[in-house]
């Protein structure tokens, strides 16, 4: 049985294998365990990232608030969202959260978005329509006016 204090056990070259092992980077899988991340950070000389569920500036305050964490690794929360990093460093420095961006902005950047992946993504066209169908639901989560959201 792995448990975190085998953490304290190796060196930091050993530790990239034994996190891989056991599946565990800056967070563990489901819930995220601040104490957990805190340890780790504690534990090492080398920097941390805080990673998981970082949907909001707010999160991202909260994930270093509590951990202690270096940085973080902002995933989902930028899908849909390319603003959430100058969100984040705004609420950090200001300790005010922004205003989504207006809906034309968002087409904007969502157009932008599903050309690259027109003109980059090498998967078949059904394939391609599917997931840039899933790209626009990102940008456009929480829009009223779209017949999807008022199916939901």
């Amino acid at each position: 049985m792995w448990c975190i204090r085998d953490l304290f056990t190796h060196n930091p070259a050993d530790l990239f294998k034994l996190l891989d092992q056991v599946n565990l980077g800056v967070h563990p899988a489901g819930s995220i365990d601040y104490e957990s991340i805190k340890a780790v950070k504690e534990a090492l000389q080398i920097p941390v990232f805080g990673s998981g569920n970082i949907l909001t500036p707010v999160m991202a305050k909260k994930m270093l608030d509590e951990t202690g964490c270096d940085g973080l690794l902002v995933a989902r929360g930028a899908l849909g969202n390319p603003w959430i990093f100058k969100n984040i460093e705004h609420y950090l420095e200001n300790g005010e959260v922004l205003k989504k961006p207006p809906m034309a902005e968002r087409q904007k950047v969502l157009e932008k978005h599903l050309a690259y992946i027109e003109q980059y993504n090498e998967m078949a066209e059904t394939n391609k329509r599917g997931y840039m169908g899933k790209v626009e639901r990102w940008y456009l989560k929480g829009d009223p006016h779209c017949e999807w959201e008022k199916e939901a």
